[in-house]
């Protein structure tokens, strides 16, 4: 799970982490000339969702959010 995580955000990314199904999308924006990624996980049977900021873009950010272990259906656009 990922770290430095507070209050609702950690009980809206258990609630993701459990799901079995979720969307995820992830942009970028450049802000003071670093790419930074925007992360959603969505959980549609609940309708959270959850909102990261992170400087990577790879698969280790989806890991860190579901878990190594994490067996349900991704919906994503790639």
């Amino acid at each position: 799970m990922c770290s430095g995580l507070i209050g609702p955000a950690q009980e809206i990314m258990k609630s993701i982490a459990e799901a079995d199904i979720i969307h995820i999308d992830e942009t970028s924006i450049k802000l003071a000339g670093i790419t930074i990624w925007i992360w959603v996980f969505y959980n549609p049977v609940t309708g959270e969702t959850l909102f990261l900021l992170r400087l990577i873009r790879g698969r280790d950010v989806v890991r860190k959010v579901l878990g190594d272990n994490w067996k349900g259906l991704i919906i994503c656009d790639g």
